[in-house]
């Protein structure tokens, strides 16, 4: 089975998808001609694209794998500092590890969520930035990963998880707000930033009741190891999203142009960026600065806490 090449971002003019002070788009132009037309699914006469509900990384010929492989063997990682190593548990009995620093001048904090196999160690370099500029980030480790290898007293090994088992990592996120909600940080002031599948468990955690200041998007896909981001742009909860993939990155590029049509059709505040290359974190070192990261900093910048208001959807029965 090959790729669908029905679908890209909508993206009419490069230029457009250079974010920074001066240069900034709130969302993709119209979509490109060549691809088709996409609609609210469940309206009258809409025919969504036929791969769209059920289109998985493993299932096509996008070189996903690969990519990924590639993800694990190069992290960009460099010290960012005093952060201190933090441990917290889940409501279903999980320890997890993560790196923690404090923001220093009230500003948000950054709650990091690593690709499927990778650590906390791959935000390196992105920790380095935010310190420098005074957000405070949680880099956790995924149960199962790293240093989070304990679940009710049992080891925990993401190579042994199954669909329910990545499903469950949602709660992971949702219990780093909780710890950082013991630090004074409420959760209007946290950014979530997922990078792979840590993309799609992190609108997991906002449609299951988190409701931070925004969420960052890298690299997410329609569908990873089970684990979906289309519910989240079935309604709009509130809650601003900046999305980043790059062209080379076939599935994740073609999933965000479906998912950016969606937040369009959903009137959901957001944000695209095209990577100069490579897949999840590798972005933020696939070009110089400012870059991926500083698109990143100017969005963050942009943002009005306490903007985001508690909006109460159900989204596949669950309350918002």
């Amino acid at each position: 089975m090959t790729c669908p090449a029905n679908l890209n971002p909508a993206v009419q003019d490069d230029s457009i998808l250079e974010i920074g002070e001066q240069n900034y788009s709130a969302g993709f132009p119209a979509q490109r001609a060549e691809g088709p037309a996409l609609c609210a699914p469940g309206s009258k006469g809409c025919v969504p694209p036929a791969w769209a509900p059920a289109m998985r990384a493993e299932s096509c010929n996008c070189n996903f794998q690969a990519k990924c492989t590639a993800v694990l063997i190069f992290f960009a990682c460099l010290p960012a500092g005093a952060a201190e190593t933090v441990r917290f548990d889940t409501s279903d009995g999980c320890r997890l590890e993560a790196f923690y620093q404090a923001p220093s001048t009230g500003a948000y904090v950054f709650v990091n969520a690593h690709g499927l196999g990778s650590g906390r160690g791959e935000w390196g370099v992105l920790e380095a930035e935010l310190k420098k500029r005074g957000y405070g980030y949680l880099s956790l480790d995924f149960r199962g990963h790293g240093g989070s290898l304990e679940c009710g007293g049992v080891q925990a090994d993401y190579r042994t998880f199954d669909a329910a088992g990545w499903s469950s990592l949602s709660g992971d996120i949702r219990a780093a707000a909780g710890f950082l909600k013991t630090k004074g940080i409420p959760a209007e002031k946290l950014l979530l930033c997922g990078a792979s599948i840590g993309a799609n468990l992190s609108l997991k955690a906002v449609i299951e009741g988190l409701r931070p200041a925004g969420v960052i998007l890298l690299s997410p896909g329609l569908i990873y190891a089970g684990v979906g981001a289309d519910d989240f742009f079935k309604v709009n909860l509130g809650v601003p999203v900046f999305i980043a993939a790059s062209r080379d990155d076939d599935y994740s590029w073609r999933s965000v142009g479906y998912l950016s049509e969606r937040a369009r059709i959903s009137g959901i505040k957001y944000v695209f960026r095209a990577g100069a290359g490579g897949h999840g974190v590798n972005m933020l070192t696939a070009e110089e600065p400012p870059g991926m990261i500083g698109a990143i900093m100017a969005w963050a910048k942009r943002l009005k806490p306490g903007s985001v208001k508690r909006k109460i959807g159900k989204v596949n029965g669950s309350a918002g």
